[in-house]
């Protein structure tokens, strides 16, 4: 999430983490948890979808544009081989990684984790 200042967690900010990962799932049509991680530097979420590439930024760019706490939240959109989507010129793929997330850091972990 994207929250100023040096506090970037605790139970009022988990709680808010999760309201809007619900309703942002609520949106997909298939997806399963890969991770759940809930560190003092904020809350991330990893969620490997089904959805084709272009569909699941769409989906992410008008979760953040339109909820009304979507701007808060920071989710990238990944394509196998670990290509980080951009707001425009969509590619495809069979699945995507998605991530909700308030630091690279995890992005990172994440990666090496799971390209072993």
């Amino acid at each position: 999430m994207n929250i100023p200042g040096p506090i970037k967690n605790n139970a009022a900010l988990r709680r808010l983490f999760l309201a809007g990962v619900q309703r942002f799932e609520a949106e997909l049509s298939t997806y399963t948890v890969a991770a759940d991680w809930n560190h003092p530097a904020g809350n991330e979420r990893f969620l490997i979808l089904t959805t084709d590439f272009a569909t699941s930024k769409r989906l992410a760019v008008a979760f953040e544009e339109h909820d009304p706490l979507g701007r808060l939240y920071d989710i990238d959109i990944l394509q196998a081989g670990s290509q980080r989507a951009v707001a425009d010129g969509f590619g495809t793929a069979e699945a995507s990684l998605l991530i909700m997330s308030p630091r690279s850091q995890g992005l990172r972990a994440f990666t090496a984790a799971f390209s072993g």
